[in-house]
């Protein structure tokens, strides 16, 4: 599990002074891509949460793409690649559950 924290500077790096707009950015952007939106919501993700499971980081990384600026475990994000079958599987698992 990783904080909203640690996602969030790697899409927004100039904000590592300032914790909540860095989360409050990357919350923008999630609400803006709806389908990730969705689907985090159903994976039991809500905005009071402090982290976000390694399911929900592998969604974040599909929809928003590499973050420009990896954390300093530079293997974060190719341990969370979504394969295009793990994406078809959360995706009818969660479908299945609504």
């Amino acid at each position: 599990m990783y904080t909203k924290y640690q996602i969030a500077l790697q899409y927004s790096p100039e904000m590592d002074k300032n914790s909540v707009l860095a989360v409050r950015r990357l919350r923008i952007r999630i609400d803006r891509c709806t389908d990730l939106r969705r689907i985090l919501v159903l994976t039991g993700s809500k905005r009071y949460n402090k982290k976000f499971t390694s399911q929900q980081v592998r969604l974040i990384y599909h929809y928003l793409g590499k973050p420009p600026f990896p954390c300093d475990d530079s293997t974060l994000f190719d341990n969370y690649i979504l394969q295009e079958n793990d994406y078809n599987l959360i995706k009818y698992n969660l479908e299945q559950n609504n």
